[in-house]
């Protein structure tokens, strides 16, 4: 418990400003096959060699890795190469033959670093160190080749929800987003059915219900390497019962910051462009990928929306041959600036059918039009999957140019409020101190009894005594 109270403070402060590194604290840049690493802890020297996180360099440079905790041993294969390294041990083992190390490897702020230059020319790569810069280059030796696979980006159904599933050239998994907690066995079925074994990075874009509500259920099904997550903490029960999986699970949980790179595939340039900063609207504070691959790029945004937007561009160059549209086609999202800069060629939205929100909406449609996007495919009738070689794209799916756009209705959203009446399932467990049984709680009572006739009705459920309700309050409408 003390450790997922930790986690949580650590949510509510990661946001803070953060005071800049000193001149004499200078960073180290590391170069892989021309691209610029970033990692969550920065590279250290220690009696001359320098150490870095141990996935960020051997995912990066291709091979495959297994960790056995019980031994604090890591073996990384890629073709021919296999290293075996244990923590705090000088022996190495190269092919099974043993080698003696300058710099064991060893555990710094809780992420475990290895030599750099002894695993990537053990991997066959070969290494520069430019003092005055403070600068190591690499070159992995196949700069980067994909060995002609393909990069597969699925789009899942998922309701008026969201999740997308990224598979690199080189096999690994990015899940980005997990729906809503009723569509967290489906994400699990399809993933299987993938022959997904392993989840190498799950991404929450952000703490909303329908993309944190199939979190536990997919980590309870598949290994993860690691959580990130946009450090802009939500008070419902659905996101503290995913804290708490994670602090109970021991799961590593990383809030990254725009511009860093998630080194997984060599193939692959992926960048951070947003994540949340202090004053973000949960909405805002979405962690959106730009990845490169070759000649083929793509961007998702999460329910990023016009803050975020506007960041997103005045910092980065994210144009992109396939757009993941914001907020399920949302008004609030794909603003005319922004989508001057992306200019894609093909977006892809995920809604529901009948989605109470009226999503997607025809201003975002229009705008996507306007910006010459040539086809607009929507997950309501099935999963859409983008396949790349890295030259051209294919994109198999439902798709209109013009998708007839959703009748809003009354959406259980009156002026940023939740309405008691007409909430589903999943929407009132954005409500302070609702979880997935006192929502049914709550439906069973309308069911029952009707609408609520004023707020304070509420207390009227089981579960929800006076205090509780006191910080619903600001919340909730009728």
């Amino acid at each position: 418990m003390r450790k997922f109270l930790a986690i949580f403070i650590a949510l509510l402060l990661s946001f803070t400003a953060f005071l800049p590194l000193s001149a004499e604290a200078k960073r180290i840049s590391v170069i892989i096959d021309g691209r610029s690493q970033t990692y969550d802890q920065d590279p250290v020297v220690q009696n001359g060699r320098t150490l870095i996180p141990l996935r960020g360099v051997f995912e990066t440079l291709g091979a495959n890795v297994t960790w056995n905790q019980k031994a604090n041993k890591v073996t990384a294969k890629k073709g021919n190469h296999t290293i075996e390294l244990t923590v705090g041990s000088k022996i190495a083992k190269v092919n099974g033959k043993n080698h003696t190390l300058d710099v064991e490897a060893k555990l710094i702020n809780n992420r475990t670093m290895v030599p750099l230059r002894f695993v990537s020319e053990s991997l066959g790569a070969k290494v520069n160190w430019n003092q005055s810069a403070n600068k190591v280059t690499i070159s992995s030796g196949d700069g980067g080749s994909s060995n002609g696979k393909d990069l597969e980006i699925h789009h899942l159904n998922v309701g008026q929800a969201d999740s997308t599933l990224l598979l690199t050239p080189n096999g690994k998994t990015i899940l980005i987003d997990a729906g809503t907690q009723s569509s967290g066995q489906k994400i699990v079925s399809y993933l299987k059915k993938a022959g997904i074994t392993s989840i190498d990075r799950l991404i929450i874009t952000h703490a909303h219900a329908d993309h944190v509500g199939g979190a536990v259920e997919v980590m309870k099904n598949f290994k993860i390497g690691q959580v990130l997550d946009s450090g802009i903490p939500h008070t419902s029960q659905t996101y503290l019962n995913y804290l708490t999986y994670i602090d109970e699970h021991n799961i590593k949980f990383h809030v990254p910051k725009a511009g860093e790179k998630i080194g997984i595939d060599p193939a692959l340039d992926i960048t951070i462009v947003n994540s949340g900063i202090k004053g973000d609207s949960l909405n805002d504070s979405s962690v959106a990928l730009h990845l490169k691959y070759n000649n083929f790029a793509y961007l998702t945004t999460g329910d990023a929306e016009r803050a975020a937007e506007q960041r997103i561009v005045n910092r980065f160059n994210v144009k992109a041959d396939v757009l993941k549209a914001g907020h399920h086609g949302s008004s609030t999202s794909s603003n005319d600036f922004f989508l001057s800069k992306v200019k894609p060629s093909a977006a892809i939205l995920s809604y529901g059918v009948g989605n109470s929100y009226g999503h997607p909406h025809s201003e975002a449609l229009t705008r996507l039009a306007n910006a010459g996007v040539k086809n607009i495919y929507h997950t309501s009738k099935g999963e859409v999957i983008v396949k790349s070689n890295g030259t051209g794209y294919t994109v198999q799916g439902s798709t209109s140019t013009t998708p007839t756009p959703n009748k809003p209705v009354d959406n259980g959203n009156q002026q940023g409020k939740i309405n008691i009446n007409t909430a589903g399932y999943e929407r009132l467990q954005d409500i302070t101190g609702v979880g997935p049984v006192i929502a049914q709680r709550i439906i069973d009572y309308r069911n029952s009894n009707g609408k609520f006739s004023k707020v304070e009705d509420l207390k009227k459920v089981k579960g929800i005594g006076d205090i509780t309700f006191e910080k619903m309050r600001p919340q909730i409408t009728i």
